[in-house]
């Protein structure tokens, strides 16, 4: 038969082909096709039987029975991709032949093989659609017994292949063919539901040939589903995935090996890249809808999301920069609020782990994919970018964009010179902080020393601009690069070079920061090991053996060059001193900054301790009379100088002499020369300070210093000072000395002590005749004709700033307060000098706390551990018991109390790292394996209960010493501090609020602690109950007790168990409810942003399943459950009996944010809501309503009506400035407070018009006007009348009743006209 064909193809005769298909069988011409297709001609075979049908119906019942039979015959036949596709086409081609029965047959064909999954080649991918195009235009098809138009039936189509059961391996196919389609928005929804659906059952490999066909589906939107899908996807695989090289782990179906699915998701995230490029609409629509998500930052903060902004970055840099931005801001603010509030805890979802997400990213982001990583590096930079005065949390981000650098550098090390050059762009730049830029530089320099070198022209470049840098900049910048200097000769040389153009620049800041490199410089030993060369101590690719080598050769280079280097090392050592001596001809802040850090120097790099020393001890001997005889041993009037009309201090004697005593105390330097002959010197100006007297220092009993010839009393003054630092310089040097086991030397800091409180006692009696002086001149003494401006300089003497530092302190604790010290010394009984100890200690711990945020974490060590050991003595002396401490000293109790309260604050605040360090010390845990068995939450009770009995005690206590009333609230704000770090997830808080509510309940409390712990009992009970009601009762309480404006009884009944809210602590009470409902307010106001946020998702077709709908609703109930309270609270607070003031206006505008805060919550509802669901029925919003808009309302406008009553009493009285600025704060507050009413009004009867629910039945109607008709003026009037001529007069002229009532509504109220705010209640 193929052969007569052939024959009669030859010829060219169409009529002879024409017959000859009429007089073969469907099975006959279906096996010639068969026959011929795979050969190089089968497609003329076929487009030539084709073009021989006629269009007779016979014809076309053949010819879509042959068609039938040759799309299921191509899998059996053994052709190309190519061929099958060019045959497919081909019948495509032949469709408008078709009669409309036929082509509904041949999709019918389609739908089976979809259904059955007959046809591997899935040939009906391409003719379904052009079946569907062809009849979409038919007016009328008969469908499932029913006539349905062209388009009804295409929907109809593709509605049930959605609802089929088909092979999830169909799925890549399915998306070409729908992608082929023309589809209207509901059909593409349906469409893109479907597929999305099945996408966690579709093999890994076909994912990426599934994603590039649903791109084609999102032309112009709905990408969110896709991507959302795709998210869900690759999170369940990477948890499927072996992280281990166990063959055996492969055994199991459901592991998936990690580099595919890498692979897989780089080609995703390569195909949603060029969609991007080729379709900016499609990936704006998901951004605009990412921005409006933002307050939910766990949708956004994925990690395939954040592949996904960070590979199309390039393109919408900004808006995803910003969205970043605000997703990173919302995290860090929603754990913030999960950990004050025990109500957000319950609603907020657990916050992500931002830099987990980031890590696994960035593990994910092999070389294919340098767009994210790139992305990545810009978020970074811009996070640390944030500006410091911005409202969002600065600093928080500032925290993520540095470990995100970190993170990005230490796993992929070729992004080292990129972020290398950025990071000196910025410091460089300056113009804002750059702590977080110069942390980044020092982590490089430190973990990365290899990498960082091969790109040293960075590092030259900043130590060239290093001394147009602002100091502190230049000083962490030194510490950043200084390991690199010990390893790189060129390093070194430029940096000894600026540092030397510094030490010679003018001014005394560029002189510190080269004493600070100097000095930095020689803390570290072997300047010339290549020991610090360091690649990362965390990089897990680093193997032993590739390390192995470097250490080798670098051991080999010591152990023959040891000795050599060793010598290097000291001639390096003796020319940076050389150097350094060079500042003793400066001016005093540049000595007085390199004794400052002379002996961290020596400290860290002890070789060099007699270098040092030897160096001031030189310098020193200027300084000193050679003469034993005299007295001071020092040479004050070296150490200064007149520079015009001005005593200049030229030498810090002071904090030369406590440098060498400190360096000798803790030295480990022994039977050294120079030391020896320090100690003589050390000892010998103590023995003679001890006798020097206030003549030898020319300051008699009666010199005034302060009103003495100039510059005489001046010179005096600055000596003053001087003295007594060497004075604290030589105890230090004593303590030092008895902290080692040398009684004698107590005896000696004694008399030292008593020549320091000689000059203490010298200044304060100058202070003392200065005030009885001006005192004495009486108004009629002064010159009225003087207008001198007074200087601002005070009549008082300062006390110079301690210069002993917290080692002393911690060296002091125990010689003078240690029970166990067996020896009586007569300083352990010195009250005056226990007291100075303390003060002393105070003084340091208010300067350090801002040393300790400024200085960088590698210096703070030691100060922390300073700060430890300080607080456990204090603790274990003081605190631990209290009550005998007391009894034995108590001004010296309450300073150390206070000291103990200093240091937990800083603890607790700057240094929370460092709280189970503390706490251990505390509680004396020793062993690592003991503190981790340590549960925080525990040491916390603990040391809070036991500073609890003691607070009850003091809170009442009958005393009349202003400084025994110190004792009870530094110890409430002691336990406050701690009770914050308490975890209260993990913790149960019961007895604790039982205590402190016993507490509140006590009548006796004195008046200035009540207020404070009131505001600590309602943010302990905020912290750790997520329904508390110790809010409205205090409220009622107070309300109670003050009285009410309305004169009605109020609803609940307050059970008088709050005695601490006496008349005298009313305003104060009254004002911490109103900062209390601000903050629950706040975080109200959080949770609906949140809450739109997730409504904007789950309106999202395909993004989310039923349980998001049911807690996004149990989240819309709290919060109108919230509000109920609020408003009752505010309601009971409005109704309170108060004078009027600040107090008042707090109330206005926290009632002002209640209502802007329920109208936002009524349009979230408007737009939630239609004629058939009203989204508020179920989430208790209606009762909401009655409150805000009925008895909240009646009591805002009473409150308007007192305070403008109390106004007119006052007008008289008042300043007619004062009244003014008062009308003027008022006419800002109250009308703001009724224009978001009517708003809130207006809002609710949208709603009610749209849910058709009569919600205006729960508003009590007003109307604003620029009168008030005084309801009982009104009644009063009234009964003063005479009704008889009220009913003759009226007839006859009826504006005459209205016009007595205006009189009489005005002599009522003569300040009616001033208020645009007044109202007629109906």
């Amino acid at each position: 038969m193929s052969q007569r064909f052939e024959k009669l193809r030859e010829r060219g005769n169409k009529s002879e082909i024409c017959a000859f298909v009429q007089e073969s069988s469907v099975e006959q011409l279906t096996r010639l096709i068969h026959s011929s297709i795979c050969k190089s001609n089968g497609i003329n075979t076929l487009d030539n039987l084709l073009q021989a049908f006629s269009n007779s119906e016979a014809c076309q019942t053949k010819r879509r029975k042959v068609i039938e039979s040759t799309l299921k015959n191509l899998e059996e036949t053994n052709i190309s991709l190519g061929q099958a596709n060019a045959i497919v086409s081909r019948i495509i081609s032949d469709l408008p032949n078709y009669s409309k029965q036929h082509l509904v047959k041949l999709v019918d064909f389609c739908l089976t093989n979809i259904r059955n999954n007959d046809n591997e080649l899935c040939s009906w991918k391409d003719l379904l659609p052009a079946l569907l195009e062809a009849l979409e235009n038919e007016k009328y098809i008969v469908h499932a017994d029913a006539e349905v138009s062209g388009t009804e039936y295409k929907s109809l189509i593709i509605k049930a292949i959605c609802n089929y059961h088909w092979n999830v391996n169909l799925l890549p196919s399915l998306a070409k063919m729908f992608g082929d389609m023309v589809l209207d928005k509901t059909d593409r929804n349906e469409v893109l539901r479907t597929l999305c659906s099945s996408l966690p059952n579709l093999p890994l490999d076909q994912v990426p040939s599934f994603t590039y066909q649903t791109l084609k589906l999102c032309p112009n939107q709905d990408n969110r589903k896709l991507l959302n899908a795709l998210s869900k996807y690759f999170e369940l695989c990477y948890s499927k995935t072996s992280l281990s090289d166990d063959s055996n782990s492969l055994e199991n179906i459901d592991i998936i090996n990690l580099k595919e699915v890498q692979d897989i998701e780089s080609t995703v995230l390569y195909h949603v890249y060029q969609a991007a490029q080729l379709n900016h609409e499609n990936m704006k629509d998901f951004i605009r809808f990412l921005k409006h998500v933002s307050h939910a930052p766990e949708y956004v903060l994925q990690p395939f999301m954040l592949s996904v902004l960070m590979s199309v970055s390039t393109i919408y840099e900004d808006q995803i920069f910003e969205i970043l931005r605000l997703a990173v801001v919302n995290s860090s603010l929603e754990k913030e609020k999960r950990q004050n509030s025990a109500w957000m805890r319950q609603l907020l979802p657990t916050p992500c782990n931002i830099i987990g997400i980031i890590r696994q990213v960035i593990d994910s982001s092999n070389k294919d994919r340098h767009l994210v990583l790139r992305g990545l590096t810009n978020l970074a930079f811009t996070l640390m970018n944030a500006d410091q005065k911005s409202k969002n949390n600065a600093t928080a981000m500032w925290r993520i964009g540095s470990e995100i650098i970190r993170e990005i550098i230490k796993k992929r090390h070729e992004t080292v010179p990129i972020v290398l050059q950025e990071l000196i762009n910025k410091i460089v730049a300056g113009g804002m902080p750059t702590t977080h830029y110069t942390d980044c530089l020092k982590y490089m320099c430190h973990e990365l020393s290899i990498i960082v070198l091969d790109h040293q022209v960075w590092i030259i470049t900043i130590l060239e601009r290093l001394l147009f840098l602002h100091p502190t900049v230049a000083n962490q910048v030194l510490y950043a690069i200084l390991p690199l200097a010990r390893v790189s000769p060129n390093i070194r040389e430029n940096l000894l070079l600026t540092l030397r153009k510094a030490l010679y620049r003018k001014g005394a800041l560029k002189r510190q920061t080269a004493v600070t490199g100097y000095l930095e410089m020689l803390k570290y030993t072997n300047v010339h090991s290549q020991l610090s060369f360091r690649l990362s101590q965390f990089n897990d690719s680093m193997s032993t053996s590739s390390r192995s080598t470097l250490t080798q050769v670098t051991l080999e280079y010591n152990s023959q060059r040891g000795k050599s280097v060793t010598d290097c090392d000291k001639t390096l050592y003796y020319e940076i001193s050389d150097i350094l001596k060079k500042t003793f001809t400066y001016e005093y802040e540049t000595r007085l900054h390199l004794y400052e850090g002379l002996y961290g120097t020596v400290t860290k790099n002890p070789e060099i301790t007699e270098i040092l020393v030897d160096m001031l001890l030189s310098h020193l001997n200027l300084y000193l009379h050679t003469d034993d005889s005299a007295l001071p041993p020092v040479k004050l009037e070296l150490c200064t100088d007149v520079h015009g009309v001005e005593i200049v201090l030229q030498e810090p004697i002071a904090q030369l002499i406590f440098t060498l005593q400190k360096t000798y105390i803790n030295t480990v330097v022994k039977n050294s020369r120079t030391l020896e002959k320090l100690h003589d010197i050390l000892k010998s100006l103590c023995r003679k300070m001890a006798i020097t007297e206030l003549e030898h220092l020319n300051l008699e009993h009666g010199t005034d210093l302060l009103h003495g010839d100039f510059p005489k009393s001046e010179i005096k003054l600055k000596n003053l000072g001087m003295v007594i630092g060497i004075y604290e310089a030589l105890m230090a040097f004593q303590i030092g000395e008895w902290s080692k086991g040398n009684e004698e030397s107590s005896h000696d800091t004694n008399n030292l002590f008593k020549g320091y409180t000689r000059l203490i006692d010298f200044i304060k009696k100058q202070s003392t005749k200065t005030k009885k002086s001006d005192g004495n001149k009486s108004k009629k003494d002064r010159d009225p004709n003087n207008t001198t401006k007074k200087s601002a300089k005070s009549n008082n003497i300062k006390i110079p700033n301690t210069i002993m530092d917290l080692d002393v302190i911690r060296q002091s604790l125990p010689l003078l307060f240690s029970s166990s010290t067996q020896n009586d010394v007569a300083l352990r009984r010195d009250h005056s000098f226990c007291c100075y100890i303390l003060q002393t200690c105070e003084q340091l711990l208010q300067h350090t706390k801002s040393f300790i945020q400024d200085t960088s974490q590698l210096q703070n060590h030691n100060y922390i551990n300073t700060y430890i050991d300080v607080g456990r003595l204090l603790y274990k002396y003081f605190v631990q018991n209290l009550d005998d401490a007391l009894i034995n000293d108590e001004q010296v109790t309450i300073l150390a109390l206070q000291c103990f309260k200093e240091i937990s604050c800083c603890i607790c605040t700057l240094l929370s790292s460092e709280l189970p360090k503390f706490l251990n010390s505390i509680f004396e845990v020793q062993s690592k394996k003991e503190s981790k068995s340590t549960n925080i939450n525990s040491q916390l009770q603990e040391i809070i209960f036991s500073l609890k009995s003691y607070l009850k005690k003091f809170l009442t206590e009958e005393t009349h010493n202003d400084d025994r009333e110190k004792v009870s609230l530094l110890l409430l704000q002691t336990i406050e501090q701690f009770t914050y770090k308490i975890n209260f997830e993990d913790y149960n808080s019961e007895e604790m609020l039982e205590c402190i509510k016993e507490i509140i309940q006590v009548e006796d409390i004195r008046s200035p602690i009540v207020s404070t712990i009131i505001q600590f009992f309602l943010n302990l009970e905020e912290h750790s109950q997520v329904c508390g009601d110790t809010l409205n009762e205090i409220c009622v309480e107070l309300c109670e007790k003050a009285g009410n404006i309305d004169n009605v009884a109020i609803e609940l009944v307050a059970n008088g168990s709050y005695k601490s809210i006496r008349e005298d602590t009313i305003l104060q009470v009254y004002n911490v409810l109103s900062g209390h409902i601000k903050q629950k307010l706040d975080s109200a106001s959080w949770l609906l942003l949140r809450l739109k946020a997730e409504d904007t998702i789950a309106r999202a077709p395909g993004t989310i399943d039923e349980t998001w709908s049911n807690n996004l609703r149990d989240k819309e109930r709290n919060l109108c459950r919230q509000l109920s309270y609020l408003a009752q609270a505010l309601q009971t607070l409005a109704n309170t009996l108060i004078k009027p003031g600040p107090s008042t206006d707090f109330t206005f505008k926290n009632l002002q944010y209640l209502y802007h805060l329920l109208g936002n919550l009524t349009k979230y509802f408007y737009a939630k809501s239609n004629d058939q669901n009203a989204a508020f029925q179920a989430v208790k919003f209606i009762q909401v309503v009655q409150i805000a808009g009925k008895s909240l309302k009646s009591a805002f406008y009473n409150l308007v009506t007192y305070v403008e009553e109390n106004q007119n009493k006052l007008k008289s009285k008042s300043d007619s400035y004062a009244q003014r600025n008062k009308i003027l704060k008022e006419t800002k507050v109250i009308p703001r407070v009724v224009y978001e009413i009517e708003q809130f009004n207006k809002e609710i009867l949208l709603l009610g018009k749209r849910t058709g629910i009569p919600l205006e039945n729960y508003l009590k109607r007003s109307i604003t006007r620029d009168f008030r008709i005084k309801n009982p003026q009104l009644i009063e009037g009234l009964e003063a009348m005479d009704v008889s001529l009220l009913n003759t007069q009226a007839p006859e002229n009826p504006e005459s009743e209205t016009s007595n009532m205006n009189d009489c509504d005005s002599n009522s109220d003569d300040d009616t006209s001033q208020s645009k705010r007044l109202r007629v209640d109906d």
